[in-house]
């Protein structure tokens, strides 16, 4: 009787998961899944001329969507749109500046969103803001196998120059080595340095010069800022003397001016690293500018991210008031 009964539930059992099935398939075919979200762009990336222009790709999304530019100089048509293929145009501004800029867009619904790249030249005729920067990292200096670090002429490791300005530049220098101890973002520093790489002044009478950085005619406010450090070995008290650590600027490398640097903690710290701000107006005519760091006490400083960008609210720089200083070794 037992298994009677039992034959009779499993039969029932299977009836009911034979018409389930036929149920569940029966819906399935009433009310499809509906596709997941998706975008998809015709193009990735676009590049735009200084002047400006519109370009259109093909949209796909099928979902509720809208466009977000990241720039005030970029606009998208449609902005919004729902969930179907279509091109959409891309319009972009004339670059006034005279350096490229890029920016994104990004095209989103409830759940998705892709981003397109967008990319403008720059305008020949607009003043950049970057004439010259050199965070000294192009490669990571090395010790030799004898545990001394390379001086400047016996690598390239430092030079990492950037900028509207820096296309023929020169270096001079005495005295100066490439470390990568003692970084400008370590735990001695305060200030977001670029690490890696900086230069150490060594013993004796050591300097560095920056020369021929092309500047603009029509451009005469500069800030020029570096990274610096005074740390002698075995000195009690390391805080850092800007008498020490005097900055020149030159318009030809032979007449220097000296100008003065504040710093962004506001005082002269002690052991650590600070960023150093000079702020000037050169003169009119000015085609290009040479800068010279010539510490008076040997093997206690450091440099770091050296950059000269326009603008500034500096005192005018007078030519006329400069002293002859004669860089060994220059042509």
């Amino acid at each position: 009787m037992k298994d009677f009964i039992n034959d009779c539930l499993l039969k029932s059992l299977t009836a009911v998961a034979v018409l389930a099935g036929m149920f569940s398939l029966s819906s399935c075919e009433d009310k499809p899944v509906p596709p997941l979200p998706e975008i998809v762009l015709g193009d990735e990336a676009m590049q735009f001329g200084h002047e400006g222009g519109s370009d259109t790709f093909v949209l796909y999304v099928n979902r509720d969507w809208e466009a977000v530019p990241e720039a005030d100089w970029i606009a998208i048509d449609p902005p919004s749109g729902k969930g179907e293929a279509g091109k959409v145009t891309v319009t972009v501004l004339e670059n006034p500046a005279g350096d490229a800029r890029s920016s994104q867009v990004v095209f989103k619904t409830l759940a998705v969103y892709a981003t397109l790249d967008i990319a403008q030249d720059a305008n020949p005729d607009g003043i950049p803001s970057l004439f010259f920067g050199n965070d000294f990292d192009k490669e990571l200096a090395r010790e030799n196998e004898s545990g001394y670090w390379p001086y400047l002429d016996q690598s390239d490791c430092w030079k990492n120059e950037t900028g509207f300005g820096s296309g023929e530049v020169e270096y001079y220098f005495d005295g100066m080595s490439a470390r990568a101890n003692s970084t400008s973002n370590g735990s001695y520093s305060d200030y977001e340095g670029s690490g890696n790489n900086n230069l150490f002044f060594g013993s004796g009478s050591p300097y560095f010069v920056i020369g021929n950085i092309k500047v603009h005619p029509e451009q005469r406010e500069y800030t020029l800022s570096f990274g610096t450090e005074k740390y002698l070995y075995g000195n009690s008290d390391n805080t850092f003397v800007p008498e020490e650590f005097p900055v020149m600027v030159s318009p030809d490398g032979e007449t220097w001016v000296e100008v003065g640097y504040t710093f962004a903690s506001g005082q002269y710290l002690n052991g650590r690293w600070d960023l150093a701000t000079s702020e000037f107006v050169l003169p009119e005519g000015t085609e290009t500018l040479w800068i010279r760091f010539a510490p008076t006490l040997g093997s206690a400083h450091r440099l770091d991210d050296v950059t000269l960008k326009a603008g500034g609210n500096g005192d005018a720089v007078d030519w006329s008031d400069g002293v002859t200083i004669t860089i060994p070794g220059r042509q």
